[in-house]
C-alpha cells in the first residue's frame, strides 16, 4: 500500500503517555504524524484506520506507538580553566558532554551542532563530534558563543536547542 495514492488514513485517537486525549497531533495524508513542538516527550499511543482507495469498505483498524523524543542544550562553562593559546590550538572540551536527546546523552544520538553567534568568533572551531577548539594565536579575553543543537535531520525550532559556551583565553 502507498499511503495517499491507493490507500486512505482516518485519525483516530492519540493519548499521551498519561492516557489522556492529546491535542495538537496532525495525522498526514502520506501516513506520517506531525507532532507539536510543545509535545512533552513520551511515550503515545494511536489509533487509525486504513483503507483501499479502489474498495473503500476495505478498511483495517491499527494501533500504533509514537516515541517523542526532546533535545537538551546545557550551558558550558569553560571559564574556571582559562587556556593559553600563544603556541597551539587547545581543544578545551566538549559541548555534547552535558546535553540530552531523550533519555540519552547527545553524545550517543550523534545529533547535529552549528556555532550561532553572529559577529565574530574568533575562529574558535566546534567540531561535528561537540569538541570545543580554541585556535592558537587567540587574542586574550573572555569570550561567550552560542551553539544550536538539534535532533540529527531536523532543523526546526521544535526539533533544536540553543546553549552558550564561556571560554576565557590567557597569554603569558
Amino acid at each position: 500500500p502507498q499511503p495517499g495514492v491507493n490507500v486512505s488514513f482516518t485519525q483516530g485517537v492519540i493519548k499521551t503517555p498519561t492516557g489522556e486525549v492529546a491535542t495538537g497531533f496532525t495525522f498526514n495524508a502520506d501516513g506520517t504524524i506531525t507532532v507539536p513542538g510543545d509535545a512533552p516527550k513520551g511515550v503515545y499511543t494511536f489509533s487509525y484506520k486504513i483503507c483501499k482507495k479502489d474498495a473503500p469498505g476495505t478498511c483495517k483498524t491499527a494501533q500504533g506507538v509514537l516515541k517523542v523524543q526532546t533535545v537538551k542544550a546545557v550551558d558550558d562553562d569553560y571559564s574556571s580553566s582559562p587556556v593559553n593559546t600563544v603556541l597551539e590550538a587547545k581543544t578545551i572540551g566538549n559541548v555534547l558532554d552535558n546535553d540530552w536527546y531523550g533519555d540519552k546523552p547527545a553524545k550517543e544520538a550523534l545529533d547535529q551542532i552549528t556555532l550561532t553567534t553572529e559577529g565574530p568568533t574568533y575562529e574558535i572551531l566546534l567540531k561535528p563530534n561537540g569538541d570545543v577548539v580554541v585556535p592558537k594565536g587567540m587574542p586574550a579575553g573572555n569570550y561567550v558563543i552560542r551553539y544550536r543543537l538539534c535532533i540529527a535531520g531536523q532543523t526546526d525550532d521544535n526539533s533544536c536547542q540553543e546553549a552558550n559556551i564561556k571560554i576565557v583565553v590567557f597569554q603569558d
